[in-house]
């Protein structure tokens, strides 16, 4: 029987060809991208990281992470799945960037790399699919600078994100393949930030993301009720 990350690996590397087609089974990711390298973008800004090395979890096929090799700066992306990896690194190749992609578990990475750390985190779509997010966000709160910068985005846990993140974008509007994703693993704001607290860690801001209809683009939103991004900062 597979454990529970291996069959998350499993449904996204057998998948991973469509990557980078826009308009395959990763459309709905590559409209969602924009606004959350902008979001993400700004808040670098605002606290003057336009030269930092970032560690992208969960890195997937390297949407985000090239989105930010192309801003400039030096990437670092580990995913589980080596089939990911492998199309990540066809695709930076084939795009001239130069991003450092590791086919390896996040708490893997952590072993042969304690004294390693980032003062910008991404943890993006990822936090919903891993066995346990206590032991997730553990981990990846030790990968951070003290005062560096943890990027989040996921899915809220309660009855809309159930009828609408689940149901109707998997098995009615097919934005994303069936299966993708369990209720049960979605995070309230409120747990995530009680996690990220017990790690030293503390949720700075949290913005909803939602979809306009009538421009089938995502935007920022006040109200975190489906999805929604944010950024947490380590104590020193």
């Amino acid at each position: 029987m597979k454990s529970s990350i291996e069959s998350e690996v499993e449904k996204f590397s057998s998948i991973a060809e469509d990557w980078w087609k826009k308009d395959g089974k990763f459309q709905i990711l590559h409209n969602f991208n924009k606004v959350r390298v902008s979001y993400i973008a700004d808040v670098l800004r605002q606290h003057n990281l336009q030269d930092v090395e970032i560690l992208d979890v969960g890195c997937g096929g390297g949407i985000l992470a090239e989105s930010f090799a192309e801003l400039g700066y030096k990437i670092t992306g580990i995913d589980a799945s080596g089939a990911s990896i492998a199309a990540a690194k066809r695709h930076a190749e084939e795009s001239g960037l130069d991003i450092n992609y590791i086919n390896i578990l996040p708490e893997d990475y952590l072993a042969q790399n304690c004294s390693k750390k980032f003062k910008v985190v991404f943890v993006m779509e990822i936090i919903e699919h891993v066995n346990s997010a206590e032991e997730f966000l553990a981990t990846v709160s030790q990968f951070l600078e003290d005062d560096g910068l943890l990027f989040f985005s996921t899915i809220n846990r309660n009855l809309k994100s159930l009828v609408l993140a689940k149901y109707a974008a998997e098995y009615i509007l097919n934005w994303v393949p069936k299966g993708t994703h369990e209720h049960a693993k979605f995070i309230k704001p409120s747990e995530l930030n009680a996690l990220l607290v017990s790690n030293g860690v503390e949720v700075s801001e949290v913005r909803g993301i939602k979809l306009n209809p009538l421009s089938r683009t995502w935007e920022l939103a006040t109200r975190p009720d489906i999805n929604y991004i944010g950024f947490a900062k380590k104590a020193k």
